[in-house]
């Protein structure tokens, strides 16, 4: 690890589109951007009338070529689609962008780096909200093979990161928060290491996250974790033990909700899980058949949302935006189906409206980067804040 690397060659960025399509073309009430070819949006924020997407391109469609180059693109549009400004990479970096927020005029997005070509592992970016103009780039180099589960942005204005590492010897698998900053580089809490794999973790708060552990798509224990220190391990009863945790939603402190998946198998399903008496309870399951690991969840007042792709052998793929209400039964839902798929990557919320974003899937016209405004209707219970 080379602590405090910093790219000192400053990114440009071209000054004109590549795009194939009108800005914001509307398509099926999507807000969509087509910057290239296999346009991918990777997550967005809004502020006021303003949606702040990142995402990735390929600038050439070259079936024969063995490394095809994805390149980054991050934008502004209005509600209305109308496109605000846009930055494209000039060289490929090979990002997929996690995160993007926005706080008092500039932008912070983190990402991670898949490159066959270089070591680095993950990016992060500021900007001016305003343009788009870059502030700082800052590059992390690792040769230890890492896994990256959440991201946020917390109080000092830098990306709370929860990594993990296959350590070799009798560590096992470990787990660890660091604080990333464009500028000072990244400050790295101590291991947590079990036996073990890591299947999902969550931020709780800047203090606080929440890893759950088992092979591949089996949940078998939960960790809350401060710093290093593991402050509650609890097995995990047989009735969500076959379950992949996908989200987390805190309902009142210590109390939180476990959003899951399994493959080929009705959901998405929420569990209870107490933190003072360590307790887990099911909630409630959805006659769906989600996608393994698709689902993204909110809360919205006292009520939940649940966003998710879904598919079987008999229903072709469809979004799906689910209002449960304190009750835990569905109040409201919305569903896009149809000759293109609309795969979710973010889902944010304004008042009484939802941000959906993903890559719209069309076979005629190829994928889009795509936002989907949803209004929530009055449900009652569920009324919201700013």
């Amino acid at each position: 690890m080379r602590n405090g690397l910093f790219l000192t060659i400053v990114i440009t960025f071209l000054a004109t589109s590549c795009r194939f399509f009108d800005d914001g073309q509307p398509i099926e009430g999507f807000i969509t951007l087509k910057p290239g070819h296999f346009c991918q949006l990777g997550a967005i924020a809004i502020n006021g009338d303003t949606v702040f997407i990142a995402g990735s391109y390929l600038a050439d469609e070259d079936p024969n070529a063995q490394i095809q180059l994805v390149h980054s693109y991050y934008a502004a549009v209005d509600t209305n689609g109308n496109l605000l400004w846009e930055k494209f990479t000039r060289e490929p970096d090979y990002t997929r962008w996690l995160a993007i927020d926005n706080n008092q005029g500039v932008l912070y997005m983190y990402g991670k780096i898949s490159s066959p070509l270089t070591n680095y592992v993950a990016e992060y970016y500021n900007a001016e909200s305003s343009n788009g103009k870059l502030l700082y780039n800052y590059r992390e180099d690792d040769t230890i093979p890492q896994l990256l589960f959440d991201c946020q942005l917390n109080a000092q204005e830098q990306f709370t990161v929860i990594i993990s590492r296959a350590l070799k010897g009798p560590s096992g698998t470990c787990i660890s928060k660091r604080n990333n900053d464009a500028v000072n580089g990244y400050t790295l809490n101590p291991n947590y290491c079990i036996e073990g794999d890591i299947s999902c973790a969550r931020i709780l708060n800047d203090s606080m996250y929440i890893s759950f552990w088992g092979p591949i798509g089996i949940t078998e224990v939960v960790n809350i974790i401060k710093d290093s220190d593991s402050i509650l391990n609890l097995a995990v009863p047989g009735l969500c033990y076959k379950y992949m945790v996908n989200d987390v939603l805190e309902t009142v402190p210590l109390k939180y909700q476990l959003i899951t998946t399994s493959k080929n198998e009705q959901g998405p399903c929420m569990y209870n899980l107490s933190i003072p008496d360590s307790l887990f309870g099911e909630v409630t399951c959805l006659a769906y058949w989600p996608m393994h690991g698709s689902t993204k969840a909110l809360r919205y007042g006292d009520c939940s949302l649940l966003a998710f792709n879904a598919a079987d052998s008999i229903n072709s793929t469809s979004a799906n935006l689910v209002l449960l209400n304190p009750d835990n039964q569905v109040e409201w839902e919305y569903n896009h189906t149809g000759q293109a798929n609309f795969l979710i990557s973010d889902m944010k919320r304004a008042q009484n409206k939802i941000y959906l974003a993903g890559t719209y899937e069309s076979e005629d016209e190829g994928s889009f980067m795509a936002v989907k405004i949803i209004t929530i209707p009055n449900i009652p219970g569920c009324a919201v804040g700013n």
